[in-house]
């Protein structure tokens, strides 16, 4: 009797073991395929629904926002004289190189991430042909909004 029984368990595990290993290799991708009959005609409408699945993992907000930010204030401030002067000396872009990102973070103002702000600390090394070098860091906010410019402010920290 207790080798039916662990017989059974087993089947049970292996069967359950094979049902996730089926789900996990399945797509996400759910097809309705839909027959609508009009007098005379038939028409097949096959509509697609992609379902979201919530994964816990790395996400890289560093690429994906930071960068982004960071070219909205360039954008914003390349011929700006916060920007391209240091220690009243002005410098060309090219004589402006970036040092380091630091103390960055986004802020959400609601629940489906449509108003965000993008907040970090910018490093920069200004170098003339003499090798004289400056440094300046800027603290920037980025706020996006919904349909609308981001909205860019730096401040010399």
């Amino acid at each position: 009797m207790a080798k039916s029984n662990d017989f059974w368990v087993g089947i049970i595990c292996a069967l359950i073991l094979g049902g996730l290993l089926v789900y996990g290799f399945m797509p996400r991708e759910v097809v309705n395929e839909v027959e609508v009959e009009i007098p005379g005609e038939v028409i097949t409408v096959i509509e697609y629904v992609n379902q979201t699945v919530e994964t816990e993992g790395e996400f890289d907000f560093e690429s994906t926002y930071l960068d982004a930010a960071h070219d909205e204030f360039l954008d914003e401030y390349e011929e700006d004289s916060l920007y391209l002067e240091c220690d009243g000396v002005e410098y060309d872009e090219d004589e402006i190189e970036l040092k380091w990102f630091k103390d960055f973070g986004v802020s959400v103002d609601d629940d489906d991430w449509e108003d965000y702000s993008v907040f970090y600390s910018v490093k920069f090394k200004y170098l003339d042909d003499a090798d004289e070098k400056c440094y300046q860091t800027f603290d920037v906010e980025v706020d996006y909004e919904e349909d609308e410019t981001p909205v860019v402010s730096a401040v010399l920290a």
